[in-house]
């Protein structure tokens, strides 16, 4: 490639013909030796010095290619010192020269050096045909990605490679280097399924090449096997890792190999297959001695990793010395890999309860992750720059405050609480430096869920300090809480791709599209030759920017979830307040945390932050609880004393200080599971059933927000009008999922709205799909289940359509946009799902407000068909009177208790239904009614006409 005129005089342009020589065609095919034998012919024939060049710098191109980097580097000096004496090479010539030197310095990790050399000469590539462009931009992307870590950048010149490649050489060797390249900056950007797709070009590309390289064979492996172990899908990593070993095993004592099998044994290590984790490691090992490779330390590091998480702490300990000796040796400051295994090392000694000398070393790592020089205060710059690793600095940082914290806890010096609070507050701003740039550059956001832990130990620390001057505080406390669970959120998020999560197939490929097409217009540029034609490319790089912002814009209109998947949107506390002044509302957000679960509370007073008590103490009785609504009892004694401690203990001490008859709750862990308005606000004793106990239900309106990011999305009530959506399963002969009172519950809303209403035949998903958009209320009283394991395939089950068509998943929603004001989900386990540290339920209810619903009425368990009918039919009465939705719900439940007996009114029956969401109101339209009145008042009209004609 770029040198398939390699037997042209020195004086003719590389441009002047294709024609390739028997040499070139071999080397593009890959057949490396039979070229060099080749090449190496042609040079014994050549008579004249000058006409060497061409041929000698083919031969150093295929000793980059093999990995042959001294004997490249003695081709490539070789080239030079012609260069230098003979003054009629093309500049072409030239050209090749530098790309060959930038690919010796990519091969020896000489990185900036190569950035260098092809940023200097960046003029030369307009004159150099479409094969040498193509290798200019294929090595200059591969620089940035390991160099820089410049991912955008890296995959623009890689696409821009990819163009110039396939639109020359359809088949060649490159095609595979370049999926390899274009896969692997894939995986670092966390697009895993875009990296996985580049992987199986590169195997397809590999299976029409003339011979099968088995080094290439085995990259190609080994990329897929690397994406799927970030993606956390272990078991096809190791099978992918198996593959790349077979084809790696054919070289003994391979470096390479060693690496493989260290990936592949951490693998089988996540996938709790110890004892085989460790037989792998040892192979990399014994692969390693006896290629005689002194620097064990990756695989070292691993095995204490593995013998910490087996409870081995001494072999941990012993594994963590041995690299922290070689490192500190070989490796110059700072080294971000002297830092981690400072950092490691420092989190074992936490573990075994050795603070003094785990803080020594969690200071050691800081200051090598850091680009500054050697920590001198605990005042580091936390700007994103100023870290080589943005990651492992936040769980360092964090570590550290956890370790201050244990210091204060022992001495009581204040000296070390402000200290630990600085470090926490430090990891949140680099959280948010992060996560700034990810909303609005598309970078890799950094993945906490794994440091989580750590961070909650923040809130710990912040509560203490917060109790010593709460007026002072209450800001910096709410910054960190709240911010840190957002962070996480995105974090989650953004370990799989969000085009692929939130937007349809055809919207993903036309926006890649257009990703591509900009990236390869905005590197043309550079290739312009005149003005004018660098003016013209200009505004074509204009017009598919404009295009691509368009087409985005559109696309964040009809598909909501993807507008606000990757924005930072955290309110003030003050706007908060403010919300909460407007509402006469108070918000409880809740965090728990290993210690303690705790309540901040915001409402028009103020805001305060609480400790509500030991997380493991209430977890016992949260599960006492739900014990008892899962298994309803007459015996009301027990259930009404554990509803009044878990009142007390969770909104006593908030609502005795910050007081409104509205409450929106934000749960967190198993507060997700209870309904709060079952709690009880006192208890006597002389209560003689359910149906007399003081819940909060009497006194308060409940509502649910998925987190405190999603409060105040809008500015005042939705006030929805128009179409009304009944879906019900019904019964069908055979059918063991019939549910009988579902019609029943469609036709109560019926009584109040016109609409669509559909059972039987035309309870589908398709027409769910058909109509949901132009529905102001749905109501959905078809089957439900959830998944505690997968956040995206909770689903609705309809009873029609084909089998494939009548599950509707939760993944199906977020590409859908639904903004009704209301949707109703009289399913079982609506609210239930996957639950995630800090975020919240990920469940049908969840998939619905993504999709643009404003509201959701959610179950939390499963519903009793004659007790929820009874709710819906006074529910939708007091819609059409005017009632909010939360109050409406409220009014609902008080009826049905009113009504029920000592054993229906136990909350089973009725706290199951819960509201979460914006609040608002909704007018139904009353068509038919309108009619009918318009007739009663035309035969009134009549009948007077009639009367005054018969008395005159």
């Amino acid at each position: 490639m770029g040198l398939q005129s390699c037997n042209k005089k020195h004086n003719n342009s590389i441009n002047e013909s294709s024609d390739l020589s028997v040499a070139d065609s071999l080397k593009i095919s890959g057949l490396f030796v039979e070229a060099e034998q080749a090449y190496r012919a042609e040079i014994s024939q050549k008579k004249d010095p000058s006409d060497l060049l061409p041929s000698i710098l083919a031969l150093a191109e295929i000793k980059l290619l093999v990995k042959e980097n001294s004997a490249a580097k003695n081709f490539i000096d070789s080239a030079q010192f012609l260069v230098q004496q003979v003054n009629t090479y093309d500049s072409t010539y030239q050209l090749m020269l530098y790309v060959l030197q930038a690919e010796h310095a990519y091969n020896t990790q000489a990185y900036e050096k190569g950035i260098t050399v092809l940023e200097n000469n960046r003029h030369l590539i307009k004159n150099g045909d479409r094969p040498l462009q193509m290798r200019y931009y294929l090595t200059l992307g591969s620089l940035y990605r390991f160099g820089r870590n410049d991912y955008t950048n890296a995959e623009k010149y890689l696409l821009q490679a990819r163009e110039l490649l396939e639109s020359h050489y359809p088949k060649s060797l490159y095609h595979p280097i370049l999926f390899y390249r274009l896969a692997a900056t894939a995986r670092l950007k966390s697009d895993f399924d875009m990296g996985i797709n580049y992987g199986r070009l590169m195997l397809s590309a590999l299976r029409t090449m003339p011979k099968r390289d088995s080094a290439l064979t085995r990259l190609a492996y080994s990329v897929m096997a690397n994406i799927y172990s970030s993606k956390e899908e272990y078991q096809f990593a190791t099978l992918y890792y198996d593959s790349s070993v077979h084809f790696e095993s054919t070289k003994a004592n391979s470096k390479t190999l060693a690496t493989i099998l260290n990936n592949k044994a951490f693998a089988e290590q996540k996938l709790k297959q110890y004892s085989r984790a460790l037989s792998t490691y040892n192979q990399s090992l014994k692969v390693l001695i006896n290629n005689s490779v002194e620097n064990h330390s990756d695989v070292h590091m691993n095995l204490a990793y593995l013998h910490r998480v087996m409870g081995r702490y001494d072999s941990s300990l012993y594994y963590y010395r041995k690299v922290k000796h070689y490192r500190n040796q070989h490796y110059p400051s700072p080294s971000p890999e002297k830092g981690y295994t400072y950092y490691r090392y420092a989190s074992l000694l936490k573990e075994l309860n050795k603070i003094d000398s785990s803080l020594f070393y969690i200071q050691k790592a800081i200051a090598e992750i850091s680009r500054s020089a050697f920590e001198k205060s605990i005042n580091i710059n936390p700007s994103a720059g100023d870290w080589i690793d943005k990651s492992t600095a936040v769980g360092m940082l964090s570590l550290k405050g956890a370790l201050l914290k244990e210091k204060y806890t022992i001495s009581q010096d204040a000296n070390y609480l402000n200290q630990s609070v600085v470090c926490y507050n430090l990891a949140n701003n680099v959280l948010k430096s992060n996560a700034a740039l990810f909303a609005n550059e598309n970078t890799q956001l950094i993945n906490i869920s794994h440091i989580w832990p750590n961070l909650a130990e923040g809130i710990d620390v912040l509560n203490q300090y917060y109790e010593q001057n709460p007026a002072d505080h209450i800001e910096e406390v709410y910054d960190y809480v709240a911010g840190t669970k957002s962070q996480l959120m995105l974090s989650r998020l953004n370990k799989q791709s969000i085009e692929e999560i939130y937007l349809p197939n055809d919207a993903v490929i036309k926006l890649r599209q257009l990703k591509q097409e900009s990236a390869y217009w905005q590197v043309s540029v550079g290739l312009a030759t005149t003005e004018k034609e660098k003016e013209n490319l200009t505004k074509k790089t204009d017009s598919l920017e404009r295009e691509r912002a368009t087409y985005n814009k559109a696309l964040s209109i009809s598909f909501p979830a993807y507008a606000n998947a990757k924005v930072d949107s955290l309110p003030t506390l003050k706007n908060l307040e403010a919300y909460c002044a407007a509402k006469n509302k108070t918000i409880i957000d809740y965090t728990w945390s290993n210690q303690a679960v705790y309540g901040l509370s915001i409402n028009a007073s103020g805001s305060k932050f609480f400790n509500l008590g030991k997380s493991d103490v209430i977890k016992v009785d949260l599960d006492s609880l739900l014990f008892h609504l899962e298994h309803p009892s007459l015996e009301h004694q027990k259930y009404a004393q554990l509803a009044l401690k878990l009142y007390n203990t969770l909104l006593g001490p908030i609502l005795a200080i910050n007081h409104t008859e509205d409450i929106i709750i934000i749960a967190d862990n198993a507060l997700l599971n209870i309904p709060f308005d079952a709690l009880l606000k006192s208890y006597s004793g002389k209560e003689k059933g359910y149906k007399e106990l003081d819940y909060l239900l009497h006194t308060n309106k409940i509502s649910y927000a998925l987190s405190i990011t999603s409060v105040n999305k809008t500015t005042d009530n939705f006030s929805g009008t128009g179409n009304v959506l009944g879906m019900a399963y019904g019964m069908h002969a055979n059918d063991p999922l019939s549910l009988s009172n579902s019609e029943s519950e469609i036709d109560v809303l019926a009584s109040y709205s016109d609409g669509v209403f559909l059972n039987q035949e035309s309870c589908t998903k398709e027409n769910f799909f058909k109509h949901a958009t132009q529905a102001s209320i749905i109501h959905l009283a078809v089957h439900g289940k959830s998944d505690t394991n997968n956040r995206y395939t909770s689903y609705l089950q309809f009873p029609n359509g084909e089998a494939s068509e009548k599950k509707l998943y939760t993944f199906e929603l977020y590409r859908h946009y639904i903004p009704s004001a209301l949707v109703v989900l009289s399913t079982c386990e609506s609210g239930a799902g996957t639950y995630e540290a800090s975020e919240g339920m990920y469940s049908l209810a969840r998939g619905f407000l993504s999709a643009g619903a404003q509201a959701v009425m959610q179950s939390l368990w499963k519903l009793n068909d004659q007790a929820s009918l009874k709710v819906f039919e006074n529910f939708y009465k007091h819609l059409e009177e005017g009632k909010t939705f939360s109050e409406g719900l409220r009014l609902s439940k008080q009826q049905y208790l009113q009504s029920s007996d000592n054993y229906t009114s136990h909350p089973a029956y009725w706290a199951g239904l819960v509201f979460i969401g914006e609040d608002g109101t909704t007018k139904f339209n009353k068509e038919k009614d309108s009619i009918f009145y318009s007739i009663i008042f035309g035969l009134i009209c009549i009948s007077a006409m009639l009367y005054i004609k018969m008395r005159k």
